[in-house]
């Protein structure tokens, strides 16, 4: 059986080939009508007011991003997230990294659909998208993040450390579980504070094991910054490390190495007296009463 984190990646990348699969065949032509180009073009994956899909509630979207920006992504956001922006990458990790397909529409076919988005937005839903914009980048430090990680520190609420489950490539780290990825490599690529934040905070959203393991115990805004920032500094210094199976290779080598010398000593001395010294005194002992 798979792990679970293996089968959750494979689920979507299996949805994202059928995604881009089926929007690459040949579409119709704008046909004008914007409420069946939207039932046709993004209903599968988006809604509008009617919570997440594969992909997020669009309803409000102009509010919280720009229209440049917006028609860029629906255009073509694989370029969009390549370029390394922020909003998108994260978008992206936020989403299991299943990619959106590219639609051939023009900036002005694409703000008409989007147009769809402003319909009655309710107060409580601006208000929160202005409070996810304004909320400002926290800066995080890597010294705590791998005090978090190894579980020196505690979470705030508790949660269960990451060496829990995952390991890194640090020779200041000890080797940790199985269970889930080896987090090395998590964040490369994701250097710019934002996208590392948004990526350790959607991974922990959006795994259904970490979902379990964090559903009374969520990790701060602070907290994830603070492994965010000490990922980026494990994928940078890398190089610089041994990998992480180090310590089982090393107890390998240990037990190897043990068996080898004793092997070696037994037959060094393999003439050495075998019997107790004091054997052959009561011998005699006993030999002479008998007399």
């Amino acid at each position: 059986m798979y792990p679970a984190h293996f089968s959750n990646q494979l689920t979507g990348w299996i949805v994202g080939a059928f995604l881009v699969g089926l929007f690459s065949l040949e579409r119709p032509a704008w046909a004008g009508d914007v409420d069946q180009e939207f039932a046709v073009r993004c209903a599968g994956c988006h809604s509008i007011g009617e919570g997440r899909r594969v992909g997020p509630d669009l309803q409000g979207v102009l509010d919280r991003r720009s229209e440049e920006w917006a028609v860029a992504f629906v255009q073509n956001s694989a370029a969009l997230i390549a370029s390394g922006d922020a909003d998108a990458v994260a978008l992206f990790a936020e989403y299991t990294q299943i990619p959106m397909p590219p639609q051939d529409l023009s900036a002005e076919e694409v703000l008409e659909l989007l147009s769809l988005t402003r319909v009655a937005p309710s107060a409580d839903d601006l208000q929160e998208a202005k409070n996810e914009d304004a909320a400002p980048v926290l800066e995080g430090s890597a010294d705590r993040g791998q005090s978090l990680f190894q579980g020196i520190d505690r979470f705030e609420e508790k949660g269960p450390s990451c060496i829990s489950c995952h390991s890194v490539r640090n020779d200041a780290v000890i080797s940790g579980g199985i269970l889930g990825p080896e987090l090395t490599e998590t964040l490369k690529g994701l250097e710019a504070p934002s996208a590392g934040q948004a990526k350790v905070g959607g991974f922990v959203q959006s795994q259904p094991i970490m979902q379990r393991a964090y559903a009374d115990h969520p990790p701060t805004s602070q907290e994830i910054a603070d492994l965010a920032a000490f990922l980026v500094r494990v994928n940078q210094d890398q190089a610089h490390h041994m990998p992480a199976d180090t310590g089982r290779k090393l107890a390998l080598s240990g037990v190897a190495g043990t068996t080898l010398l004793l092997g070696l000593y037994s037959l060094l001395w393999r003439n050495r007296k075998r019997g107790s010294v004091n054997q052959e005194i009561y011998d005699r002992q006993v030999k002479s009463t008998d007399l």
